[in-house]
């Protein structure tokens, strides 16, 4: 999604919701200013039990992503934006922040797929053989 997103979610100062961009959680690391290396932010937001926010579609087309998701008990959601810009993201966040903080709060690994002005769905992460 980007520094720009994270920095107004940052800005709604809401105390449950802390929201940072992976090159702003990695700034200082050797990873820094390189691509981060989807073991690391995996690993770190299984650990943290970070609520990942991403536009790439195809995480859970790759196994290896996939297994990855599964094995570090991550929660994803995938938004789709076709055309969007950050105030179409940024708007879909705030109307699904309920839901957000809900699924926040269910039993990882989870991935949830959504169009930006569509309903999330569930996609069931066993579908490619990964449980």
């Amino acid at each position: 999604m980007g520094v720009r997103v994270a920095r107004v979610l940052e800005l709604v100062n809401a105390p449950d919701l802390s929201c940072i961009a992976l090159t702003e959680h990695y700034r200082g690391t050797p990873t820094h200013g390189l691509e981060i290396p989807d073991e690391t932010w995996m690993r770190d937001a299984g650990r943290e039990r970070w609520l990942v926010l991403t536009q790439d579609r195809r995480l859970i087309e790759r196994t290896s992503e996939r297994e990855g998701i599964v094995a570090n008990k991550v929660g994803v959601v995938i938004l789709r934006p076709g055309d969007a810009v950050n105030y179409d993201v940024l708007s879909f966040i705030i109307r699904r922040l309920a839901w957000l903080r809900q699924i926040n709060q269910d039993s990882r690994p989870f991935v949830y797929k959504s169009h930006l002005r569509g309903r999330p769905r569930r996609v069931p992460l066993a579908e490619s053989g990964v449980a």
